[in-house]
């Protein structure tokens, strides 16, 4: 993973990283948002974030004017981004739990043939 450092291949890595951080947040907002689309961003954000760090780790020193202009605009984001990504998990896992319930129930009353149940009940030990 060698990259150059060049002060513009690095810096396309802090666009790319903050375009990446605006799209994670489009997609979060959404009503109907896909958690898989989520991780692909996630994982692409990622890739950014080990560039710069070799970068950092070979040496590269960051300018100043790039936390103005690249940091504190993805630290926003991340601070908006991640409660709505908490949220919409725990909403989801409400749904998956709800789910569940549904399908023990209908377990327990599987004997039924799938028709629910209309409330009679016969004492067949008699």
């Amino acid at each position: 993973m060698s990259i150059q450092l060049t002060r513009d291949s690095v810096e396309s890595h802090f666009q790319q990283l903050l375009l990446l951080s605006h799209d994670l947040e489009k997609s979060v907002m959404q009503e109907d948002s896909d958690p898989e689309q989520w991780l692909e961003i996630i994982d692409k954000r990622e890739q950014a974030i080990g560039h710069i760090s070799e970068a950092i780790d070979q040496g590269f020193v960051l300018p100043k004017e790039w936390e103005q202009q690249y940091a504190k605009p993805y630290l926003e984001i991340d601070n908006r981004v991640i409660p709505l990504m908490q949220e919409k998990q725990d909403e989801l896992s409400d749904k998956i739990d709800q789910l569940k319930r549904g399908q023990a129930a209908n377990k327990q009353y599987g004997g039924y043939s799938g028709s629910p149940a209309y409330g009679a009940f016969f004492d067949t030990k008699k």
